[in-house]
């Protein structure tokens, strides 16, 4: 956790000491329950820096660079409500760099979609600045990153083309999606430095094997989202190489009503996110293992 944001938590706790919990969030423009979030945040850092040495989590050795944490579709607002608690103990124990990747599909735009909205939805408004309010819940845990932009996340310029409308007509992308100057957009792909690993949304790569059939079509290390119900690394060996394709599931609360379209269907979203040690080397850590390991 960087200093910048311990501070901003530290001045949050102090405003909560003074004025309680629900000034503080309307003082912030956050709720409650973010609030409270950062409390608990700041609360695992203090024990964290009293912990001896023997009690800390094992962080896995890599060689040369550290490890980078892989953000899988979150689809915002309707991510599962422990997404950020269990993504910081991810980037924790696996000793990740400070930039993390997101796969896409960060937001959902549900109420803005071509297809048919829910009819208790919230309104397009509503549902836009309670993703706003994640997002910005998200980039203080992680100042920097990359995000390769997902199909949901392309819905507002998708339905302006479809008006007539130029999308040059939207804001800037990062204030469009309230990410910070440290963060970076990718439209189509991003290549992790130094490990020279392929990351894309995942369109045109669906299937429980989309991810293996699009590294080796490439033949190159290869990381996705998109399908929410495959969540694996396989890997690949030739003559003179190895390769992996990971898909990283999803963090999205199955239960919200973005998702109900898929509640009669046999294979649900795999919770859980992705780590790439190197280029010749991933992991799929399943969100159960940190529920688990909090036991």
């Amino acid at each position: 956790m960087s200093g910048r944001n311990i501070e901003r938590l530290k001045e949050i706790r102090d405003y909560v000491d003074k004025y309680g919990i629900k000034e503080t969030a309307f003082y912030f423009e956050m709720s409650e329950e973010s609030v409270k979030r950062r409390l608990r945040d700041l609360r695992k850092y203090k024990e964290g820096l009293h912990t001896s040495p023997r009690k800390r989590r094992h962080k896995p050795q890599t060689r040369g660079a550290s490890p980078i944490l892989i953000l899988p579709d979150l689809h915002a607002p309707y991510h599962h409500p422990d997404a950020l608690e269990f993504l910081a103990w991810v980037h924790e124990t696996r000793g990740c760099a400070d930039r993390v990747v997101s796969v896409g599909d960060l937001y959902d735009f549900h109420s803005m979609s071509r297809h048919i909205s829910e009819t208790d939805a919230m309104n397009a408004e509503k549902e836009y600045a309670k993703a706003m309010e994640f997002v910005s819940d998200l980039t203080d845990l992680f100042p920097e990153g990359d995000l390769v932009l997902g199909n949901h996340d392309l819905i507002p310029q998708r339905q302006m083309k479809e008006l007539g409308l130029i999308s040059t007509l939207l804001k800037e992308s990062n204030e469009m999606y309230g990410l910070p100057e440290g963060w970076s957009i990718h439209p189509h792909y991003h290549v992790i430095e130094p490990f020279d690993v392929l990351v894309e949304h995942g369109m045109g790569s669906g299937g429980k094997y989309g991810c293996s059939n699009t590294a080796i079509n490439k033949r190159c290390s290869y990381v996705q989202g998109h399908t929410h119900s495959a969540a694996a690394v396989i890997y690949h060996q030739n003559h003179n190489s190895l390769i992996f394709g990971m898909n990283v599931g999803c963090l999205v609360d199955s239960s919200s009503l973005a998702m109900r379209y898929g509640k009669y269907g046999t294979r649900k979203g795999v919770l859980g996110c992705g780590v790439v040690y190197s280029g010749e080397h991933a992991e799929f850590i399943p969100m159960s293992s940190w529920k688990n390991s909090e036991g």
